[in-house]
């Protein structure tokens, strides 16, 4: 895929930073669909005589702490769309989590659109600064 970088220097977002913002939304769908899966209640720890990992813990409670990580991501990604661009964050969302063009999206206006674009890894930026949430190994 050959996407062009969007310029936020202005913003004092290097080109790394804004590439590890894009690679953060465009886990979106994956991290929604991880989400699911965790919260099907037809989906049962499976129990077995044959012995397995050496994991101690709480299967649950990793469980559970994946899926408030997993919400957390895809709840900020879209609170930050609806507080850049509110009468088309829908549109917005899936510009930036599935690289659908602006062409395809029925918001009309390109230069508000790409001043919400702008404003929402902006304001992405803002947010994860605090709480590490792109990558919190730093």
């Amino acid at each position: 895929m050959n996407k062009r970088d969007i310029k936020l220097d202005q913003y004092n977002i290097s080109k790394f930073a804004y590439r590890e913002l894009s690679n953060f939304c465009l886990q979106y769908p994956e991290k929604k669909q991880k989400l699911n899966e965790l919260r099907n209640p037809l989906q049962c720890q499976s129990y077995s005589d044959m012995p397995h990992g050496s994991t101690v813990g709480d299967p649950t409670g990793r469980q559970a702490e994946q899926c408030a990580k997993l919400s957390r991501d895809t709840e900020l990604i879209e609170q930050v769309a609806i507080e850049a661009l509110p009468d088309a964050y829908q549109e917005l969302i899936k510009n930036v989590t599935e690289n659908i063009p602006f062409k395809t999206c029925k918001y009309v206006n390109w230069t508000v659109f790409r001043f919400g674009r702008h404003k929402f890894f902006y304001l992405l930026f803002k947010k994860t600064l605090d709480k590490d949430v792109v990558n919190p190994y730093i």
